[in-house]
This record gives C-alpha cells, structure tokens and sequence, in this order.
C-alpha cells in the first residue's frame, strides 16, 4: 500500500524536498530497524496509514484557517464617508496586524506541533522497536 509522500521502494529519502527532511529522516531510521528485524511486519504500513489521518485532518483545519482569514480580509475592506475616513483607515491598520499575529500564531503553533508529533513518532517507533525486539521469533 502506498502512502502520500513514502515510497515503498528504493531509498526512502529518493525525491525529497521542501518540508520532507524530517520524514525522510524518520523513513530512513525505520527502513534500518525494518531491515535489521527490529520492526514487525505491516508496522510502517500501519503508521502511514495513521499518518494519513493526521494529515487529512490538518488539511481540513488548514482549509478553515484559510476561510477565516479570507472572511476577515473581506471584513476589513469597506467604503467610509469623508468623515469616517480616519477611523477607516486605522480599523483597516488594526486589521493587517491582527491578520499578521494571527499568521505568525498559527506559524509557531505549527512549528511546535510539528516538534511534538515528531517527538511523539520517536517515542512510538523505539517503543515498537523494543516490543519487536522482546518478541519471540516466529
């Protein structure tokens, strides 16, 4: 079964760019301990398929993130009569730099999320690793 972004074959770093590093790194770690016998069959399949799940369900998030500041961009664009022109402009300011710490919150949340769920992907691979290891052979 292939999964998004993981080849089954060759090198599991071949055609790596952009945000891949850290997969390819924790691919070519469980392509070792694969090799070496430390991982069960199936397992990789199993966490990709896991994986899979969080993805798809960030991309859900990620497509409302983006429909909020869209509905805020268009929020924040409005015609004021000669009087209300300064308030207008500075509502218009106020908005850019919400938008901004909103995209520089959403950035450092994603960041730690990521440093987290790697962290996380670590513990449960040395965790199987340690289960594959125990297990009788057979």
């Amino acid at each position: 079964m292939e999964h998004r972004g993981r080849p089954e074959t060759g090198s599991p770093v071949e055609g790596v760019t952009g945000a891949d590093p850290i997969l390819a790194e924790l691919h070519e770690a469980a392509a070792e301990r694969h090799r070496s016998g430390q991982y069960p069959a199936g397992m990789e399949a199993d966490l990709g398929d896991h994986f899979d799940a969080v993805a798809a369900r960030r991309s859900h998030r990620q497509v409302r993130l983006d429909l909020l500041l869209s509905s805020l961009d268009e929020a924040s664009r409005f015609d004021a009569d000669p009087p209300c022109e300064e308030l207008a402009r500075q509502l218009q300011a106020h908005t850019r730099v919400l938008r901004e710490l909103l995209a520089e919150l959403v950035d450092a949340l994603a960041a730690e999320r990521a440093d987290e769920l790697s962290a996380r992907v670590d513990l449960l691979l040395e965790q199987v690793a340690r289960r594959g290891a125990a297990a009788p052979p057979g």
